[in-house]
């Protein structure tokens, strides 16, 4: 663990930060936010078409929901 000359303070707002970390990036990976920036930027780039798109939402179960303003948000 590193050491901290700044006090308990600053160690205790390391800490905490290094738990918010991880909890986000645990939700990241749990709902498969890292796949969809894979596919995204393959899209971007060529690398991927419809046939890509079509496979991850049905290898995904990704269901779309529309809202009121238009806006596409997925939920599960």
């Amino acid at each position: 663990m590193m050491e901290f000359s700044c006090g308990p303070w600053l160690h205790a707002n390391y800490v905490l930060w290094m738990q918010i970390a991880g909890k986000i990036n645990r939700i990241i990976r749990e709902s498969g936010l890292r796949e969809l920036g894979q596919l995204e930027q393959d899209l971007v780039f060529g690398d991927a078409g419809m046939t890509d798109v079509i496979k991850f939402l049905t290898t995904k179960e990704v269901k779309l929901e529309v809202n009121f303003n238009g806006c596409i948000s997925t939920c599960q």
